[in-house]
């Protein structure tokens, strides 16, 4: 709410896959931006996809961004649709990255730090102009739902073996060398700053003091129990779509794991998230 009532006239942003904690991020802005109609009612959601534009986080980036236009139709919604067709323009900006996302050096890091600088770019397709420059400088980000509410496939595990909350201890205690570094530095690459919402200390200490049954159920299925507290937030806020949808990570839901291993290693099958950049250099 300070992030959004206490900027300047550029519209703030939101890294959009149209899953649950993208979509419920924001929701959360555009109620505070409808409360506030003083200020600039913009809200630029910015969506990234590799090779075809049907990847799934595309489809669902419509379906939750149609819905949110039904709950803020005062607000000034655009959906940005960053379209990398050509893996020409991948390879130009290789090196780039692999600079920016170093210490980091997995195929697995290159790949998501190459959809985060796309889509931090905010250069895509609004409505009518195929080239449209966003001037968003503060784009708020979904960092640390997973780590805190059992968003991964391998909570479940944990979850049955009993080492749920040990798990989650680590992931949140290794999020900062793992993860921040390498996305703040390439979304700062662009001139824009990139805010974490789910880790405001006020969100941390309130879901670490919850009761683990509460943040999670891996007694029902994907989709419903991972992440249960964040998609029950979701219903309430009458985003129905986002709060049933299965988790995708960025680099499969915008297809640039598909595309970068098809033309990095020959076939998906042959490739390793983990290896090395240098082995395919």
């Amino acid at each position: 709410r300070r992030l959004i009532c206490c900027r300047g006239d550029e519209p703030i942003g939101v890294l959009f896959s149209g899953g649950v904690d993208s979509v419920v991020l924001a929701a959360m802005g555009a109620t505070i931006l409808t409360a506030n109609p003083d200020g600039p009612q913009v809200l630029e959601l910015f969506n990234v996809t590799f090779g075809c534009g049907n990847a799934a986080d595309r489809r669902a980036a419509l379906q939750s961004f149609e819905e949110m236009k039904g709950l803020f139709p005062n607000l000034d919604l655009r959906l940005i649709c960053v379209d990398v067709q050509d893996w020409e323009s991948v390879q130009s900006h290789d090196k780039h990255v692999q600079q920016l996302i170093s210490p980091k050096a997995s195929v697995m890091d290159l790949n998501i730090g190459t959809a985060l600088w796309f889509a931090s770019r905010g250069v895509g397709r609004f409505n009518d102009n195929p080239a449209y420059e966003s001037r968003c400088r503060i784009l708020l980000l979904g960092m640390g739902a997973d780590e805190q509410m059992g968003g991964y496939t391998r909570h479940r595990k944990a979850y049955k073996n009993g080492t749920l909350r040990q798990e989650l201890d680590m992931d949140i205690g290794r999020l900062w060398e793992r993860n921040l570094g390498r996305d703040d530095r390439v979304i700062s690459d662009h001139g824009k700053e990139a805010r974490f919402p789910f880790l405001d200390p006020n969100v941390v200490d309130f879901l670490a003091k919850t009761p683990l049954d509460d943040v999670c159920d891996f007694d029902l299925g994907p989709g419903m129990g991972d992440k249960r507290i964040l998609r029950l937030v979701a219903m309430r806020m009458g985003l129905l779509t986002a709060s049933g949808l299965v988790k995708r990570a960025i680099q499969f839901g915008s297809r640039i794991a598909h595309e970068s291993d098809k033309r990095r290693f020959g076939s998906r099958r042959q490739a390793k998230g983990e290896s090395s950049i240098r082995n395919i250099e």
